[in-house]
């Protein structure tokens, strides 16, 4: 579904034009906003009109209004008909979040309205498409967590897109302040298959606080470096073959033919090829010979990516025990 017939739909739920392009940026993005991002999408200081528009929404119950520190509000889109005219009617925007979550996806709203010339893939389905329609990534690849039979994808939710007149694609890692870099350190490893697949990438790290941005770039590089690693370590892919038949031969106790040579080798080797990297690999070439691990190597790929840091003028120090108003 386009932008303009998300805009055509929720437009007539009773909004004007103007209302509906930035409802359905919203309910895309997070389904959070504040009235200063509604005033900047029409491009006014603070006034009536963003008053109306929000007391419109509230008489409507169509959002709920939080009260956080300093008397400051936040706005929810939880209206589920927004979510249907956008044809994301089970999207996680319209549950209620802890503080943490809605001040991260107060950030990607931010991102997305100061940089509107993007082309966003919002949601699970757009990004499952593109990637796996015109990029021809299995879904195997993809970033996705399991509730009970059912796999879901990018339930980080972070903005990916790509930029005009460009071919990398761009996924976003928003810095909501509240996580450690080890945060950062799980994200990019759940992703790391994805990037894998990619002749290129970049990674836009967005964050309120840049003293936080050089210790991202190295948390980025190190993990990139280390995931990859093993592929590495077996380009010489005659010696890791040579490594799985002696093995092999030491699993089956079948070592009475090994000198003192070879048994130093293959304990060395052992070092080398561990993780479960190999150990996955061993499983297959126990199955499949050599042909299959020859084949397995020459589809991998080192992940290639560039890191770019956005630093955003708004901090949102707002949130202390959420209080329900209305």
């Amino acid at each position: 579904m386009t932008q303009e017939q998300r805009t055509i739909n929720i437009q007539r739920l009773g909004y004007a034009e103007s209302e509906a392009q930035f409802l359905c940026l919203v309910a895309l993005h997070g389904g959070y906003f504040v009235r200063r991002q509604f005033d900047s999408w029409i491009g006014v200081q603070r006034g009536k009109r963003s008053e109306e528009f929000v007391a419109d929404l509230l008489d409507r119950r169509h959002c709920r209004r939080h009260v956080f520190e300093h008397n400051r509000q936040v706005f929810h889109l939880h209206f589920r008909p927004f979510y249907s005219a956008i044809s994301d009617e089970n999207s996680r925007n319209r549950r209620e979040h802890q503080p943490q979550a809605i001040k991260a996806r107060l950030i990607a709203l931010d991102f997305v309205l100061a940089h509107p010339g993007n082309h966003y893939f919002a949601t699970e389905l757009e990004k499952i498409e593109y990637l796996c329609g015109e990029r021809g990534i299995t879904r195997e690849h993809l970033p996705a967590k399991l509730f009970g039979n059912t796999r879901r994808y990018f339930l980080d939710r972070f903005p990916m897109f790509t930029r005009p007149g460009a071919s990398d694609i761009a996924f976003c890692y928003i810095d909501s302040g509240f996580e450690t870099s080890a945060a950062f350190v799980t994200h990019l490893r759940h992703y790391l298959p994805l990037f894998g697949e990619l002749p290129s990438f970049e990674l836009v790290y967005v964050g309120t606080a840049s003293a936080r941005f050089g210790e991202a770039q190295t948390v980025f590089e190190r993990v990139l470096s280390h995931g990859c690693a093993w592929l590495s370590k077996a380009a010489d892919a005659n010696r890791l073959l040579e490594h799985f038949r002696d093995r092999l031969l030491f699993e089956q106790r079948q070592t009475s033919s090994f000198d003192r040579v070879r048994l130093d080798r293959l304990r060395d080797d052992m070092d080398t090829f561990s993780g479960p990297h190999f150990v996955e690999l061993f499983e297959r070439w126990k199955s499949l010979g050599d042909d299959a691990i020859l084949a397995e190597l020459a589809s991998c790929k080192m992940p290639k990516g560039r890191f770019s840091k956005i630093l955003l003028p708004h901090d949102y120090d707002i949130f202390g025990r959420i209080q329900v108003a209305s």
